[in-house]
Formats: C-alpha cells, sequence, structure tokens
C-alpha cells in the first residue's frame, strides 16, 4: 500500500466553524485579515513563515488553527493582524509551492477551535486484490447502522505524522527531559539522521551524528539559522540544558507533544485489550499496536469516553486510570514525574481527547489498474470528512492499510 504517490493523491481541505467564518466587511478595531492557504510538500510552519515575509509582517503576526500535512496538497487559513488601517492587503500572493488567497477578516486571530472538520480525497495505491478484500471486509466491520449508511467508526488514536520528532521509534527525547537526561534527549532531537531530514535539519543531524562532542566543528559545518543555537551554546562552554533551550521553542514542544501521543496510544490500546478478540482487529505499526474494534462492539460508553494527556496534573480515575498508571509504570514514570527538571516550559499539559472518532460523508471508488504501479497492481480513491484532531492515517490503519 502507498499514499502519498504524489501529492495530489492526498488532498486535505480545513472547514471552519460558522463561528469563526470570515467576514466580508472589515471589522472595526483589531483586524485579522484571513487568508485560503493552499502549499504542496512543505510543513504548516514553513508556509506560514514565509507567507508572512511575503507580506512584511512578522511570524508572531500570522497564525493557523491546525498543522497540516507536509507531504499532500492542503487548504488551510491563515490569518494575519492587519494593522495598517489605511491600507488594504493583497487579494493573493504566492512562492515556491504555496500560494494564499484573501477570503475576509476575522476580529481575533485563528484557533484549533476555529476548525469544524477536515476533509479528505485519497488516492491509496500498489494494492494488491488481497488487499482490497481486507480493506472491504474491514469497512464492513467499522460502519454504524444500515449498509447505506456512510459513517465509519475508528479509534482517535494519534497518527504517525505526531511522531515527525520522533527519531528512534522506542526512545522519546521526553523520556529523557523528565529524568533531566538533557544530553541524550538532544541527541535523539538533533544527532539521529533521518531519511526524510532535508535542507537545514539533514545537515545537523549529520554533522552531529559524526562529530558529536566537537562543538566547534559541529557549528563551523552549519549554515546560518535557528538549528545553530544549541551547537554556540555547547561551543560556548554552556551544559545540554542550556543547548535544549536553544532549539527553536516549536521543537522543544512538538517532543512533548510526541511523548504524550505515544502514551495516550497506549493507554487507548490497554483500555481497548479488554474488548473480546473476536470483535477487534489488529493493525502493528512501528509505534505499536493499534487495537480496532468492531462499531457494534463499541457500546455508548466506549463512544463517550475521553482520555486524558497525561500530565503531572492528572489524577488517575476509571475506567482508564489504571491502564494510564501501568503504561506509565512500564517506563518508570508516574504522573507526578511528568515534569522537566528546572524548565518551566515545554510542559506537559493535561486536555481530554475523544476514544472515538467518526468519519462522515465516507465513499470509496475502485479498484482500478495502479498506472503508476507495476502491472496488477490496484489503486482506490477515498473521500471522507473528520472531526478536528482526527488522522486520515489511523482511518487507514483502522481499514487495514
Amino acid at each position: 500500500m502507498t499514499i502519498r504517490r504524489t501529492p495530489q493523491d492526498f488532498l486535505v481541505n480545513e472547514v471552519l466553524t460558522e463561528a469563526w467564518t470570515p467576514r466580508a466587511e472589515r471589522p472595526e478595531g483589531d483586524a485579522h485579515a484571513v487568508y485560503v492557504l493552499e502549499k504542496t510538500s512543505l510543513t504548516t510552519l514553513d508556509a506560514a513563515g514565509a507567507f508572512g515575509r511575503s507580506l512584511g509582517v512578522r511570524a508572531s503576526k500570522v497564525s493557523y488553527a491546525g498543522l497540516k500535512d507536509k507531504h499532500a496538497l492542503t487548504r488551510q487559513h491563515v490569518s494575519v493582524a492587519w494593522e495598517k488601517a489605511t491600507t488594504t492587503p493583497p487579494p493573493a500572493t504566492e512562492s515556491k509551492g504555496w500560494k494564499a488567497t484573501l477570503v475576509g477578516w476575522l476580529a481575533e486571530p485563528l484557533v484549533a477551535e476555529a476548525i469544524a472538520a477536515n476533509s479528505f480525497h485519497l488516492v491509496i495505491r500498489d494494492l494488491s486484490r488481497k488487499d482490497v478484500t481486507e480493506m472491504q471486509k474491514r469497512f464492513a466491520r467499522l460502519r454504524d447502522g444500515e449498509p447505506r449508511d456512510n459513517s465509519l467508526t475508528f479509534v482517535n488514536y494519534f497518527g504517525e505524522q505526531r511522531f515527525a520528532s520522533v527519531r528512534s521509534k522506542s526512545d522519546f527525547a521526553a523520556q529523557h527531559l523528565v529524568r533531566g537526561e538533557f544530553e541524550e534527549a538532544l541527541r535523539l532531537l538533533i544527532g539521529v539522521p533521518h531519511r526524510k531530514d532535508s535542507g537545514a535539519r539533514r545537515a545537523l543531524t549529520r554533522a552531529c551524528a559524526g562529530h558529536w562532542g566537537d562543538w566547534g566543528a559541529i557549528v563551523k559545518m552549519l549554515p546560518p539559522g535557528a538549528w545553530r543555537g544549541p551547537l554556540e551554546q555547547l561551543a560556548a562552554g554552556k551544559d545540554f540544558k542550556a543547548a535544549f533551550e536553544a532549539l527553536p521553542y516549536v521543537e522543544q514542544q512538538f517532543a512533548v507533544e510526541a511523548f504524550q501521543s505515544q502514551l495516550w496510544n497506549e493507554c487507548a490500546a490497554a483500555l481497548l485489550g479488554t474488548i473480546p478478540k473476536a470483535d477487534t482487529l489488529v493493525t502493528p505499526t512501528d509505534f505499536g499496536d493499534l487495537i480496532f474494534p468492531a462499531a457494534t462492539a463499541l457500546s455508548q460508553r466506549w463512544r463517550e469516553m475521553e482520555l486524558p494527556m497525561l500530565a503531572p496534573t492528572t489524577r488517575p480515575r476509571e475506567p482508564w486510570g489504571k491502564a494510564a498508571t501501568k503504561v506509565l509504570a512500564a517506563r518508570g514514570l508516574t504522573f507526578d514525574s511528568l515534569t522537566i527538571p528546572r524548565l518551566r516550559r515545554p510542559a506537559f499539559g493535561e486536555a481530554m481527547r475523544p476514544l472515538v472518532a467518526l468519519a462522515t460523508e465516507v465513499s470509496f471508488e475502485g479498484p482500478d489498474q495502479d498506472e503508476l504501479s507495476r502491472p496488477g497492481r490496484l489503486k482506490v480513491s477515498a473521500k471522507f470528512m473528520l472531526p478536528r484532531g482526527a488522522y486520515a492515517t489511523v482511518l487507514l490503519r483502522a481499514l487495514g492499510q
């Protein structure tokens, strides 16, 4: 199975809630111009940064509601604080890999709660006939209601995109951070090469992997930019804590969120492991097995359940308390230990996440011959809507892909 053979194989469109729909009239007072940002093969951070520079505004003036996949063709909303009351922002702006079109105004900058849903149109390629049969079987198990119903119920795991900062599948930087092991955490974040590295990140990881400890030599190898910060701190004689703090803050927070997401997934799988095996299917991943119950095995209690992102303020309670305690204990941790010594941030913040997600407006076309794969291989086209925070790649995992 292959997704994202081309960016056009993975289309994402962000849908805002009615309350956050941009207005045609510019509001009085603070005004935020809202653009639809279309990007290809760029992260949201990179595209939003380039967008801000094209308008001559600082990155802090640009806001967005969510992060979208890099290896895809995505459309999302960005807002920019427009303080020049006597001027009008340009109707459109673009550069390599992105373009932005003005669609209206808001009185406040965009936030995550502005997203109502995301619509997806995916082409799943390089399938065998057996793969298609398995997908059809799983589709039937996830279906809610009558056969004509076009919704699917699946476990709301975090997708592997959430673990983009993880360089080793079994080792998380934040697990070392909570133990005060700043050197090992930093090495995992900047000293372990990955096949998807590019640009400055590629230069950084390869230089660090080959010359760890010779900080002055590594600094000389790196181009100007934010990634030099940790190495410059070490070359100046500072400790590994200071070097970690010199990382771009978003990278620090990603490291914590990746570990929290893994803990959430492990708690969910542990809980769902209590459902009889005849009513579940298991999909192995690089970050552990994901358990997907049939829709008929999920009672209303399961469907209404929320699990927390584990934090030092979390107090275990049933039905998830024992599972969470066990997951932490397996890593030698407790709830209270989820803090980073001598650092106020990044921090482990508690937030509740629904255990179950509902994909709506689901449709599949195919199978058809896959023109981009070897003879005999098939492709399937899928369309669906997901609520904010749910991952299309997890739905594909639930379907056996």
